[in-house]
């Protein structure tokens, strides 16, 4: 199948920038796409016009009902790939009818207007994204360049950097690129910081139009992140109440669940939160949902995510099932606790669950082991249990003795293959 939809990227240069190529497929349109700043740049084109808004499902259900004998040509910023809109056409056409002309980007000329390399920078887009699912992708990257948006302002990004513990550094501010108006000024991190702090970015004129690098004056340190935190660096109610998912266990546990950097995840009866802050340093690029309804334990869920800067975990003060309502599918779940609810929790976890996910679950007691296996059975899931029996050396005078932990069953769960 030939291409019939064209992505072209227009560079900072206008349609002065765009190749041969380009204008004639805009030229020869059918439909041309965009936002209302690159259609006013082709006022003679008779193709059907389509402005980009915030609502692009329209757009394509419109673009799906044409034939594939019309040209569709999509003007776009830059390189439609690069935070660009061809990603999400590529979502919603076969790649075969899709071709792309990159241009330019923003960000691109930005660095070039710094004089400063950009293939050992970490490169990435605030809009509609909040700022600590950055944070761990950002650690170890001295040089840093950022999309922003009128919600995310430079002012603001530093003073969110430096409260946690980032370096200070040197901020470039790129305005407006290739325009008539464009404006290129640096100052300190800290000096953003402080303007940010006193509410001062408000009258600062800053363009909405603009790319953030950051130079640190020393690279980000990595936190060292380990699988089996102790149990005694997490907050915890003791001795009874607020029970923590022993180490060993929580490892093993979470091993079942066959995380991805990207995983979504819901920890149901998430106690301290051991459990989800462990599977959100795993899934750093994904969101864990971590489900509780006992209001000291969600303080104590709190003090962890401060503690070890677990920003990817979302905490719901409420009790399951009704509590999973409006989660997003999960990846995997972990049910650490029910509240008596177990069987209506495990069917909201096997309708909810995505392909290829699985569900991993703690049990102390034969009965609730027996309900769960029958009822992951109903729900035709496939299954296996684990039990775990450990022992923790403990001084005795000079020597060492054993301590039992309480035996604790692991049962894993999956979609059970389609015969």
């Amino acid at each position: 199948m030939k291409p019939n939809i064209f992505i072209i990227g227009i560079g900072i240069d206008g349609r002065e920038g765009l190749s041969a190529r380009a204008t004639d497929f805009i030229k020869s349109a059918d439909v041309l796409v965009g936002g209302k700043r690159h259609l006013a740049c082709f006022p003679n084109v008779s193709a059907t016009k389509i402005p980009i808004a915030s609502d692009l499902s329209s757009i394509f259900e419109t673009l799906q009902g044409q034939p594939t004998t019309r040209r569709i040509v999509v003007l776009a910023s830059g390189d439609p790939l690069f935070y660009g809109i061809a990603r999400s056409f590529l979502e919603h056409f076969p790649k075969d009818r899709v071709e792309i002309l990159p241009n330019i980007s923003a960000m691109q000329w930005a660095f070039a207007k710094i004089k400063e390399s950009w293939e050992d920078a970490f490169l990435t887009s605030v809009h509609g994204r909040p700022l600590e699912m950055l944070l761990e992708r950002m650690r170890g990257c001295r040089k840093v360049g950022i999309f922003t948006d009128p919600k995310n302002t430079p002012a603001l990004i530093a003073q969110f950097l430096l409260e946690r513990g980032f370096p200070d550094g040197k901020a470039f501010i790129c305005e407006n690129m290739g325009a008539p108006d464009e404006r290129v000024y640096s100052k300190r991190l800290s000096q953003l910081s402080d303007e940010a702090r006193r509410k001062a970015y408000g009258d600062v004129e800053v363009s909405p139009l603009n790319v953030l690098i950051i130079i640190f004056d020393e690279k980000p340190k990595r936190e060292r992140r380990i699988l089996g935190i102790p149990d005694d660096e997490f907050a915890q109610q003791q001795p009874l109440s607020g029970l923590i998912t022993k180490s060993e266990i929580r490892v093993l546990s979470i091993a079942k669940l066959h995380l991805h950097e990207e995983s979504m995840v819901w920890d149901i009866g998430a106690g301290s939160g051991s459990v989800a802050i462990e599977a959100a340093l795993l899934a750093k690029r994904g969101i864990v949902y971590a489900i509780e309804k006992d209001a000291d334990s969600v303080e104590l869920i709190k003090q962890n995510l401060n503690r070890f800067e677990t920003h990817n975990v979302r905490i719901i003060h409420a009790e399951a099932p009704s509590a999973l309502a409006d989660l997003p599918n999960p990846d995997a779940v972990f049910i650490g606790g029910s509240g008596g609810k177990l069987e209506s929790i495990i069917d909201v976890a096997c309708q909810r669950l995505r392909d290829e996910g699985r569900v991993a679950l703690n049990f102390a007691t034969l009965e609730n082991l027996h309900t769960a296996l029958e009822r992951l059975e109903l729900n035709k899931f496939e299954s296996e249990v684990t039990l775990v029996n450990i022992a923790r050396g403990k001084p005795l005078g000079n020597l060492t003795r054993l301590e039992p932990l309480n035996p604790v069953f692991i049962v894993t769960a999956w979609k059970a293959s389609a015969l």
